[in-house]
């Protein structure tokens, strides 16, 4: 009796430890996101968010039905997105928010600001 007592104490003390050792993976925004922006005035699209590692920053593009569109100044800090867009001529700029695998967020623009969220792809 005693040596299972001593093989179960040995055993939950292994799994402990193990346990207490391993590490959640590090957040990262990199990833595809489907995307929807709304209230647009084509109404609303939807798309891809890709988001890369580009050394110490990040890269990102926009690819909907009516073409892909380069991000520049694309910032993450404290899990915040800011960049920067040109649409037909006019500037634009996007701020934003991951939660977890969700972002929520709007586009700027001269002529009105569109909810922007998107779901990254697993």
């Amino acid at each position: 009796m005693k040596l299972v007592y001593s093989s179960l104490a040995l055993f939950l003390l292994i799994c402990f430890a193990c346990g207490t050792t391993s590490k959640l993976p590090a957040w990262s925004p990199v990833g595809s996101y489907d995307y929807t922006v709304e209230d647009t005035p084509m109404g609303n699209v939807t798309g891809v968010l890709m988001i890369d590692k580009n050394g110490e920053g990040y890269t990102a593009k926009m690819v909907s039905p009516q073409g892909a569109i380069d991000m520049d100044n694309v910032e993450v800090m404290d899990k915040k997105l800011t960049c920067k867009f040109e649409f037909d001529g006019t500037p634009m700029e996007v701020e934003g928010n991951f939660e977890g695998t969700e972002f929520k967020g709007v586009i700027l623009s001269g002529f009105g600001n569109f909810p922007l969220t998107a779901t990254k792809k697993m």
